[in-house]
């Protein structure tokens, strides 16, 4: 197109340490000379965020108004942005609406719709998760805006999400929004909610190979198996899986699994949990819990280790996975991967081809294929080759967001 597209980018948190694959995007965006604005609705740490957030400047391409905690405070700010110009659009007042309950009253929507009222309208608005986008479609159209809508759609927004709400996406759909899932589990959910087969397109979350440097795995005899796991500690991350699988072949006699390690990257609510477990188990001095780490940090744990784990599962909510970008990374780098048949993982990891799957939640199968891996370190080079292959293939960052570009120039046409 002869001029610069105008997005602006609706996330729920930036900066944040996890979903790189957002900020890959957002950059690659700014890359191809498109103008983008971010709209996140709370704000996260710019003291731990990634280097990409100073280098390209992104704080000062933030157009979200920021929600104050203080619930004061908040009504305070919001009343004195009400007097600016072009606030009082029939968005704002939709937000406002009581009848939309606990979330109207909590303002956190209103200042959305306020923060899009006082920029001028954008050719596209990209919603990253699809749980926002119902706000997204309203804020659109009470204003009458001739904007295209674009949807991510990753994992929870369509699996537990949908599941709590079945119609949400209603509108969303009607409005002719482009729905973007990540794998095809996420499109035939989508397709079966009502979103039209001709806008549903599989567009999967990339990754920058230029960040992660192949590297056959090889385990010098002596040396201890070194394991790693990098996510969140929730429960559909398996992370408990893991360890019990972890600690079977710890205890066990061999080449290989005396002084194994398991190295654990991330935090959550069930850290403590996972602390205690690993006790119990035996295997607590076996164990690392590094902590959230950026990108750089994460290519050197990588780079590091010998396995990836990452036994995925449906939590109690529903809550599933998309297709995990830290395992798209792992094998980048050339780590064999141990995961489970869960969402879209099995698009990305071919059994016994680049990696190994399991059933969720079956820990003896988890544990066999553990023990093979181990005791096959001949098989890392093939498994990791192959891994990289497909990473290569249909997982790189930089055609995949030429590919978003061409979706959003799609979206004006129609």
């Amino acid at each position: 197109m002869t001029r610069r597209l105008r997005v602006a980018y609706l996330i729920p948190v930036f900066p944040e340490i996890h979903n790189t694959f957002i900020l890959d995007q957002i950059t690659g965006l700014i890359d191809r000379g498109l103008e983008v604005d971010l709209y996140p609705v709370a704000v996260g740490s710019y003291d731990k965020a990634h280097e990409e957030v100073r280098s390209y400047r992104l704080r000062e391409r933030v157009r979200h108004i920021e929600v104050p905690e203080d619930r004061v405070l908040r009504l305070t700010r919001f009343v004195s942005e009400l007097a600016k110009p072009r606030s009082w659009t029939r968005a704002v007042l939709g937000e406002l609406n009581p009848a939309r309950g606990t979330r109207a009253m909590s303002l956190v929507p209103a200042y959305t719709a306020l923060s899009f009222a006082a920029n001028e309208p954008y050719d596209v608005v990209h919603v990253a998760f699809g749980n926002l986008s119902p706000l997204a479609e309203r804020i659109l159209t009470n204003d009458r805006a001739r904007t295209g809508l674009v949807v991510s759609f990753r994992g929870a927004d369509t699996t537990s999400y949908l599941r709590k709400v079945p119609d949400a996406y209603d509108r969303v759909f009607a409005r002719g929004a482009l729905a973007l899932p990540v794998s095809v589990d996420l499109q035939k959910r989508l397709l079966a909610a009502g979103s039209a087969p001709e806008r549903t397109i599989i567009h999967r979350d990339g990754v920058d190979l230029k960040r992660f440097a192949f590297e056959e795995r090889r385990r010098e005899p002596g040396e201890p198996t070194r394991m790693l796991f990098v996510g969140r500690f929730v429960e559909k991350k398996g992370v408990a899986d893991a360890l019990r699988a972890f600690a079977a072949v710890a205890h066990g006699a061999g080449e290989g699994r005396s002084g194994a390690q398991f190295t654990l990257v991330g935090s959550g609510p069930l850290e403590e949990e996972l602390r205690r477990l690993a006790a119990e188990l035996g295997v607590a001095d076996r164990l690392r819990f590094t902590g959230p780490l950026d990108s750089k940090a994460v290519v050197k744990e990588m780079a590091a280790a010998h396995l990836f784990i990452a036994p995925s599962v449906t939590a109690a909510t529903g809550d599933m996975e998309g297709v995990p970008s830290v395992i798209k990374e792992a094998m980048a780098s050339g780590l064999p991967v141990l995961s489970t048949r869960h969402g879209g993982i099995p698009e990305l990891v071919e059994d016994e081809v680049s990696g190994y799957l399991v059933e969720e939640h079956d820990v003896a199968a988890l544990t066999e294929r553990l023990s093979r891996l181990i005791d096959q370190p001949e098989s890392w080079p093939v498994l990791g080759r192959a891994g990289r292959a497909k990473v290569e293939a249909e997982y790189d960052v930089d055609r995949l967001n030429d590919r978003l570009v061409e979706h959003y120039e799609s979206v004006l046409k129609t």
